[in-house]
């Protein structure tokens, strides 16, 4: 079913790069990466349709709605043109070289990370928890519009804009899940540098542009998204795709107004709220604005402003909230989502550090635009971001918002500000270079007098990571730190884990809590529940779910459990124990352990 599904996949692929849009010659590098983009939401779009209307998410359904889609691309564009019109596009060679680094770059760093994609290596344990879902999206082949419980968790309502494509990608590719898990979040960084560097080739009037450009993406991918990468934020990987491809949209829609720009800024809107809906606030309020400032510069009739605001901003919000928060009172949704925005949590944390450089050149680039009367998404994206940040700065020093919230936005304001100074790097001044140096000394000098960061980190001693102080491009350098290999599931550990399923039967393992305890540690014991749904914990509480990755694996408790069969242990474990499991049958065994079976 897999190869019908990459045929019809590729089918729907061509066939929307290929139809005509308009009578231009268009970047065919920008088009594969844009369509292919535009696949990927489709994909979450049709999973929210399906879920709702019960229908399975099978390969098979997707490969038909695929050929569906193409049908009716297909028959559009002849009703349109009395015949099937193809669209002229041109190829940049110098365009060709950086897209080809990027690529490289990208999977280089994919390869290091993970050991040619054959270990687990996340700095944090939510990444097996998206692994988890993501598999479960496999298998179960719905979202989770109810929810599921596999006798360690329960899952309800997640955010599904990741778990959805890289879902899809697990059951496709002919290799391990974890392997093509690895493969997918690689994948993931790799198009949010591709949709960036588009994103800067659509804002080039300057030909120096194809040079820096590439330079610039590659900068950008290095902190921020690289960071996220690292830590295994899997829904905030597609929620600041779906940001960069909204600001690439709305560039489009300016230079060329078609109708099928709008469905596509629709697409994304919807793609976003269901990747990560932390940033719809913020977005959805600068596309709001941006469309009245449209209006008021007569861009649009009043009718029109009202059309737009319904398709492209009310639809993906009542889907969100039909998704989200369609259930009990809306005081009880209000309660639980401020309760959850205080929950702490580890992730990267510096609070201007790597802002502060950019700052001045960023301020320049506005009031170039201001002056030139060249204003766009940009603006508003950037200003309401900014008020956004200091309102939620200010209830994170009263403790209503964790630093491990207040941080995420970090992540696109990284992507705006690099907008910004592409666009500086296009404008033609010789006094730029000094107003930057000048500027950034006199704001270092207020800011050391002034001992403002200091006063803000008092606050709240979660500001910023014990090791991450506010030195400036801190990011680069905690993401170098980071690539050192942490306690990680190597590949043998990993196939060892695996194999653990296949032995339910002769575990005597009946009903939906499975039991087989590990030996391994917290971040281990994680993983191994997320490869396999078993429980690595003979017994836990069943209040304190913690107690199932924390709980230390007892060999004398495993033997006096009759209910329990079976056990993984590694030869770690084994040797620092002195145990001897020649007293048991031995199902399965690799370098890093084995499956043992009482007799």
């Amino acid at each position: 079913m897999a190869i019908i599904y990459w045929i019809t996949l590729l089918i729907l692929f061509f066939t929307m790069l290929l139809l005509k849009k308009n009578d231009k010659k268009k970047n065919i590098l920008c088009g594969i990466v844009f369509m292919s983009c535009i696949i990927l939401f489709y994909d979450v779009f049709i999973a929210y349709m399906l879920t709702h209307l019960n229908i399975k998410n099978t390969l098979l359904i997707y490969s038909l709605i695929y050929l569906l889609t193409s049908a009716v691309l297909i028959g559009i564009n002849y009703y349109k043109e009395n015949k099937i019109t193809y669209q002229k596009y041109y190829l940049d060679k110098k365009q060709l070289i950086g897209f080809i680094i990027i690529i490289i770059v990208s999977f280089a760093l994919g390869a290091s990370k993970y050991n040619k994609f054959t270990e687990i290596d996340y700095l944090i344990t939510d990444a097996a928890i998206h692994y988890r879902m993501a598999d479960y999206y496999s298998i179960i082949q719905k979202i989770f519009n109810v929810a599921i419980n596999d006798g360690v968790r329960v899952f309800n309502k997640p955010m599904f804009g990741y778990l959805v494509p890289c879902g899809l990608f697990m059951e496709i590719m002919p290799c391990a899940k974890y392997i093509s898990y690895n493969l997918f979040n690689t994948s993931m960084i790799c198009l949010i540098a591709l949709t960036a560097y588009i994103l800067c080739l659509e804002m080039k009037t300057e030909k120096k542009g194809d040079v820096l450009a590439p330079f610039l993406v590659l900068m950008y991918l290095l902190a921020y998204p690289l960071n996220y990468m690292i830590y295994g934020f899997g829904y905030l990987g597609c929620g600041i795709l779906a940001t960069t491809l909204i600001i690439y949209t709305w560039k489009l829609i300016i230079k060329e107004e078609r109708k099928s720009l709008y469905i596509i800024l629709t697409l994304f809107n919807i793609g976003l709220f269901f990747s990560y809906y932390l940033f719809v606030p913020v977005i959805f309020l600068a596309e709001g604005l941006f469309i009245i400032y449209r209006y008021m510069e007569r861009e649009y009739s009043l009718k029109k402003l009202f059309k737009l605001g319904i398709v492209t901003l009310l639809i993906p919000t009542v889907m969100g909230y039909m998704y989200f928060l369609f259930k009990g009172s809306i005081n009880d949704t209000i309660s639980n989502t401020t309760n959850s925005l205080v929950i702490e949590g580890s992730a990267y944390k510096n609070l201007w550090g790597n802002f502060i450089l950019l700052l001045p050149m960023i301020i320049y680039s506005v009031v170039l635009e201001i002056k030139n009367k060249k204003i766009d998404f940009d603006i508003f994206f950037l200003i309401i971001e900014l008020i956004y940040l200091v309102i939620t700065l200010y209830f994170t020093t009263k403790a209503r918002i964790s630093t491990y919230y207040f941080y995420k936005p970090y992540f696109i304001l990284w992507l705006i500000c690099y907008t910004y100074i592409f666009k500086l790097v296009n404008y033609k001044n010789y006094k730029t270079n000094l107003i930057i140096n000048y500027s950034i000394i006199v704001l270092m000098i207020i800011l050391a007098i002034t001992e403002t960061g200091q006063k803000i980190f008092q606050t709240n001693v979660n500001f910023n990571s014990h090791a991450l102080g506010p030195e400036l491009a801190n990011v680069y350098r905690a993401n170098y730190t980071a690539f050192n290999p942490i306690d990680i599931v190597d590949n043998e550990t990993a196939k060892l884990i695996l194999k653990s399923t296949k032995y339910y039967d002769k575990c005597e393992i009946k009903g939906r809590k499975k039991t087989i305890p590990y030996t391994g540690n917290f971040y281990q014991k994680l993983w191994y529940y997320g490869l396999t749904s078993n429980s690595p914990t003979i017994t836990y509480n069943k209040n304190n779910l913690n107690e199932v990755f924390t709980k230390q694996f007892d060999y004398a408790e495993f033997l006096k459990d009759e209910k329990v069969k079976c056990a993984v242990v590694t030869n770690r474990y084994l040797e620092k124990n002195k145990i001897d499991i020649s007293m048991h049958k031995v199902l399965y065994k690799n370098k890093a352990g084995s499956i043992i079976k009482k007799k």
